[in-house]
C-alpha cells in the first residue's frame, strides 16, 4: 500500500438541511503489480510478484450525502456515491504494454464540518473507493505473443482534510 498527498476539489449543494449532493475531483497514482502468478517465473521475479508499473486514475465521484447537526458547531455526515474512473499515463513495468478499461465504481463517506464561522468550515472525511477494471497485459517482451487478460482491484482508502466556504 502507498501513501500520497493529493489536491483535491470538492462542490456540495444542498437539497434540504439534511441532504446533499456532493462531487468529488482528484487525481493520483497507483502502482501496481501481479501476486504469485505464472508471469514471476517468466520474469525472474524472486517474491513472486510482477512490477505492471503505475496508472493514474481520475475518479470523479458524486455522492448522496445525509448531514446530523448535532451542535452548532459540529456537523457529522454519512455519504453513499458512485465514481467513473478514467485511468491515463501507463507505464507498464517489466510488461510490454498494460491497458486499462474505464469503469465505474462505488465509494462511501463518513465525515464531518466543524464550523469556524457563519461562512467558515474545516473539514474532515474518510472515504473508501471501490475500484476494478479489466486490463490487458502485452508480456510479449517476456514470452512470445503473451498478450494476459486480467482484472485489477484498487479500492483506495482517502483521509481527506479541508478548508471549506460557505456561498
Amino acid at each position: 500500500m502507498t501513501s500520497a498527498f493529493i489536491p483535491e476539489i470538492d462542490f456540495t449543494y444542498f437539497f434540504t438541511k439534511n441532504m446533499a449532493a456532493e462531487l468529488l475531483l482528484g487525481t493520483s497514482k497507483h502502482n501496481i503489480s501481479t501476486q504469485n502468478n505464472y508471469l514471476a517465473g517468466i520474469s525472474n521475479s524472486s517474491n513472486g510478484n510482477v512490477d505492471l508499473g503505475h496508472v493514474w486514475v481520475l475518479p470523479p465521484t458524486l455522492m448522496l450525502q445525509y448531514h446530523f447537526y448535532p451542535t452548532p458547531v459540529w456537523k457529522p455526515y454519512v455519504g453513499v456515491g458512485m465514481n467513473y474512473t478514467a485511468f491515463y499515463n501507463e507505464d507498464p513495468g517489466v510488461v510490454q504494454n498494460i491497458t486499462y478499461k474505464n469503469s465505474f465504481g462505488t465509494a462511501l463517506q463518513l465525515g464531518v464540518d466543524i464550523n469556524v464561522s457563519k461562512n467558515f468550515f474545516f473539514n474532515l472525511d474518510i472515504k473508501q473507493n471501490f475500484l476494478k477494471t479489466e486490463t490487458k497485459v502485452d508480456a510479449s517482451n517476456l514470452a512470445p505473443d503473451l498478450i494476459i487478460p486480467t482484472k485489477v482491484k484498487l479500492d483506495p482508502f482517502l483521509l481527506v482534510f479541508g478548508v471549506g466556504i460557505k456561498i
